[in-house]
């Protein structure tokens, strides 16, 4: 029989006596993390169960009288449960909650039962347990297998916005269609009536050159600085207009155009004469460019050192790009050309859309850039 001092033995029954109020604690304490672990489908638990016995006491009176036998509760448990649980939110894995320790240190002091019976009833619990930790397992399994699930479909998404094109810097003139010369002027034209009227009243100053296709209804173009431009720009900014008009949606060859200073350009009619939105009156002499072929390019260029997509005639694309495609008008309807052209050139389809021609076009030449190759001496 185990022997004590009479300090060890108060110290025992204090200490036994403030362990059945934490043990009651934290048994409440559990059973309530428990049931809330429960309504999150804890899908992993792990637990634990340590079994303990007591001696019997005996008591006496501080002067060392008044002796008597205790039998003390011989049988005492400690059960440890701790669960996690990841959680899905979103199609994507926000974070995993770690529930806190279910602590259950129990000290079921039976008096009625003996050691056999107790361990008995801590093994059926211990067995429930077991049970409880295989459902939770299994949604767990089940959790994983619906995340997998979701989360193919989260990287195919992902993967997709990735793999969408940037667009590049946008620059005010893109209002309008434009292009820059092969003596790198800015030439820009209007889309329709309104812009047709704002490109003229807006830009169009002194020093400029205005150009127009003889066509009705064809863009105003205006070739900044143009006065100062070559015969070559002038022609160009001429071939332009034709490729902006209904000649490209005709399907025409070719077909002529003109340019004219600023002063000659007038919203003003003569008496008797209606200038529609969009129009202008031209006074004077108009110098035109014949047998402007209908035919383009569109391709990469840079533009103050920034990337850009641009349509332009033939000539300047092949002087100012080392990748572009030559087009012309087709008679076919082709409205995917712009995607295709677009992902060739890894750029929005707005962004190439906005500069072809009105009508459908035709690829009738690729111009790539050569491959590197090391010389070898």
């Amino acid at each position: 029989q185990t022997q004590m001092t009479l300090d060890q033995l108060y110290a025992l029954a204090d200490e036994q006596s403030q362990s059945i109020k934490t043990f009651k604690t934290a048994i409440e304490a559990s059973q309530l993390g428990v049931e809330a672990a429960k309504a999150q489908r804890l899908p992993d638990i792990g637990a634990s169960l340590s079994i303990g016995y007591l001696g019997d006491g005996v008591l006496g009176d501080r002067d060392l009288t008044g002796w008597q036998h205790i039998d003390n509760p011989h049988f005492m448990n400690n059960f440890a449960l701790r669960a996690q649980q990841v959680i899905y939110a979103g199609g994507a894995i926000e974070g995993g909650v770690s529930l806190a320790e279910l602590a259950q240190r129990m000290a079921e002091l039976d008096y009625t039962k003996n050691i056999d019976t107790n361990a008995s009833e801590i093994y059926a619990r211990g067995k429930e347990q077991n049970e409880k930790a295989d459902n939770a397992q299994k949604a767990l399994d089940d959790s994983v297998a619906e995340l997998e699930k979701k989360q193919k479909g989260f990287d195919k998404k992902v993967a997709a916005e990735l793999a969408k094109a940037k667009p590049t810097k946008r620059f005010w003139f893109e209002s309008y269609k434009w292009f820059v010369s092969s003596g790198g002027r800015l030439v820009i034209a209007g889309r329709d009536t309104h812009s047709n009227d704002q490109v003229v009243k807006k830009h169009l100053k002194e020093g400029d050159v205005y150009a127009h296709a003889d066509i009705h209804g064809a863009p105003s173009v205006i070739l900044k600085d143009g006065l100062k431009a070559s015969e070559e720009e002038l022609r160009e900014a001429c071939w332009f207009a034709l490729a902006q008009s209904k000649a490209w949606m005709a399907g025409s060859a070719e077909g002529g155009a003109f340019w004219a200073y600023p002063d000659q350009v007038s919203k003003t009619p003569n008496a008797g004469e209606f200038v529609p939105r969009g129009a202008f009156i031209i006074r004077g002499k108009r110098n035109y460019e014949y047998h402007l072929p209908l035919e383009m390019g569109i391709g990469e260029v840079y533009y103050q050192n920034e990337r850009k997509i641009m349509c332009a005639p033939a000539p300047v694309m092949e002087k100012c790009s080392e990748k572009y495609y030559v087009i012309r008008p087709s008679k076919e309807k082709n409205g995917r050309m712009a995607g295709d052209i677009a992902k060739a050139f890894e750029v929005p389809e707005e962004e190439v859309s906005r500069i072809l021609p009105p009508g459908s076009v035709d690829i009738v030449r690729k111009v790539l850039p050569k491959p590197d190759t090391d010389e070898e001496e």
